[in-house]
Parts: C-alpha cells; sequence; structure tokens
C-alpha cells in the first residue's frame, strides 16, 4: 500500500518520526516540510465542546467585523481581529506554527500580521472581486457519481484550480514583500508555506479526480512522487535533550524536532570538509549544500532518499 510521502522543501530528506501536529517537521535539518491535512481533521474534530465554543465565538467576531466593513472602521476591525486570532490559536493550539510559543515576543507579532493582512483584505475592493470570481469557479464545479465515489470533471475543477493558484502565487508575493512581515521569513518562510497551501489543496481534491485527472493535477503541481511504498530508514533511539521525550534520530540527521516539547535537538554541530578537511561550523538553518569556508567546495550532508 502506498503511502503520502513528506519531503523536505529544504534538504530533500523524508520524514521519518511519528508526529502529533499538522505542521510536518524535518527530522534532518529541523525546517517546515509540509502539513497534513487529516491530521488537521483530526485536530478539529476532535472535541465537540471546543469546536462547539469556537463555532459560537466566531459567529459573534465575524456579526461584529461585518458590522465594522459596513462603517468603514478599520482601527476596530484590526483590534478585533486580534483578539479573533488569539482565541483561534488558543483554541487549537495545533495550528499555530511549531516555531512560535505563546509566551514569546513573536506571538503577539505574528497576531499582529494576522490581523493586518485580515483587515487589508477585507477593505480592498479589489481584493474581494477576486474572492467573489473563485466563489463563482468554484460553484461551476459540476460533479459526478463513478462505483458509488463522488468525483469532480476534469474542466471545470482544472478551471477554478489554476484560476485559485495564481491568486495564490501573486497574494503570495504581495505578502512577503511586505517588511512588516518580515517575522514570517523567520517563523513561516515562504517556500514552506506555499508548498503547504499546495500540499493542502492535492490532499483535498484527490481522491476527487479519476486517475488521469488526479496524474494531470499532482504533475502539474509537482506532487507526482508523493505517494511512494513506505521507505526503511536507519538510525536509533535517543532522548530529547530539552524534555527527554523518546526521539528516533534518523542517520546522518543534522536536526531533529521533538514532537513533544517543539524543540530542535542539536545532533551535529560541525563538519569537516570533504575537500580541504578543515572544520566548518553548521548553520542555523542547513541547507542542501554548505560552502567550506576555506576552500569554498560544496560539501552535501544530507543525501536525498528520494529523487
Amino acid at each position: 500500500m502506498k503511502i503520502k510521502k513528506f519531503t523536505c522543501n529544504n534538504c530533500g530528506a523524508p520524514k521519518v518520526n511519528a508526529y502529533k501536529s499538522p505542521y510536518i517537521i524535518c527530522d534532518y535539518c529541523g525546517n517546515f516540510t509540509d502539513i497534513d491535512y487529516t491530521m488537521s481533521l483530526q485536530a478539529w474534530n476532535s472535541d465537540p465542546k471546543r469546536a462547539e465554543k469556537y463555532q459560537k465565538a466566531n459567529l459573534s467576531f465575524q456579526g461584529k467585523l461585518n458590522e465594522l466593513v459596513i462603517k468603514k472602521n478599520k482601527k476596530d476591525y484590526y483590534d478585533l481581529q486580534i483578539k479573533y486570532w488569539d482565541l483561534y490559536y488558543r483554541l487549537y493550539p495545533e495550528y499555530l506554527p511549531p516555531t512560535i510559543n505563546f509566551d514569546d515576543t513573536f506571538y503577539k507579532q505574528y497576531l499582529a500580521i494576522c490581523a493586518d493582512s485580515s483587515t487589508e483584505a477585507a477593505f480592498d475592493p479589489e481584493y474581494q472581486k477576486v474572492v467573489q470570481k473563485q466563489y463563482s469557479l468554484q460553484s461551476q464545479v459540476e460533479y459526478y457519481t463513478e462505483k458509488g465515489e463522488t468525483k469532480v470533471k476534469g474542466e471545470s475543477f482544472f478551471r477554478m484550480i489554476n484560476a485559485y493558484i495564481d491568486c495564490l502565487k501573486e497574494d503570495f508575493k504581495k505578502f512577503y514583500d511586505k517588511p512588516e512581515y518580515s517575522l514570517m521569513n523567520k517563523v513561516f518562510p515562504y517556500d514552506a508555506n506555499f508548498k503547504m497551501k499546495i500540499s493542502t489543496l492535492v490532499q483535498i481534491w484527490l481522491p476527487y479526480l479519476n486517475e488521469t485527472d488526479g496524474k494531470k493535477f499532482l504533475k502539474e503541481t509537482g506532487f507526482s512522487n508523493d505517494y511512494i511504498n513506505p521507505p526503511k530508514v536507519e538510525g536509533h533511539i535517543s532522548n530529547c535533550q530539552h524534555c527527554k521525550a523518546e526521539l528516533f534520530i534518523p542517520e546522518n540527521s543534522l536536526k531533529v524536532h521533538c514532537e513533544a516539547c517543539h524543540k530542535n535537538n542539536i545532533i551535529k554541530s560541525k563538519f569537516n570538509c570533504m575537500g580541504c578537511g578543515i572544520e566548518n561550523e553548521i548553520p542555523e538553518h542547513p541547507v542542501n549544500t554548505i560552502d567550506c569556508k576555506a576552500c569554498k567546495l560544496e560539501n552535501r550532508l544530507i543525501t536525498k532518499m528520494f529523487g
């Protein structure tokens, strides 16, 4: 049986440790890898009382926010968005990026970004036209039944999804180009965030596509190789350097993310250049190749397990 693989966008390594959060963190370099949509749904549905509490609060928030849009009151809209996002993440901490903790300064900065981007979108008439166009395209998606399963017709689906992805690319560029949102480059890098958005689309829609359209969708989004036979990964069991939870350390890993305390374990901090032998520091955010400080030779510290 083939499984959905999660491959790091940064170093190319696979996810091998079990995870408890929808966010997938690389076991080799400690960077964001992907998002598991199924895990995200499980978190949403795990506690009916929590869901009911959120739904009631959200209904109240949306009513007040709509009134503020009509009154063109951006300041109060922004302030209310801060309260909304704080409630959302405290009710559903699983959805808070693991690089952010409630008790650090990044959390308030992150809330401010969420509130500001939501406010700008709500009061931008051009953006609202784009949203309405997307709603219209989605309403035109046609469905049919095949062997008892609901499927979508390819032509209407690709018309809708391609328009959505084009808008997503444009929105992401505008978002990450804003100097006041610079924190996002650290806590939720562009490449990882965009990949997660597309990955979520693939995980949502793939079951509704027939085999031909499914292959086409995977190819166009770059996820053709994402469903594979489970790989065998060598490594050893150790304990988290921070909380002492049991942790699997893959062979050749540099950093391993602990799902229990959401902190990275430094497995290796230095390496010797394969050319001149000089000792080099491994950077905070390891990449595929690291240039030797002495001879400038590219050193690949992690070998890709998948093509």
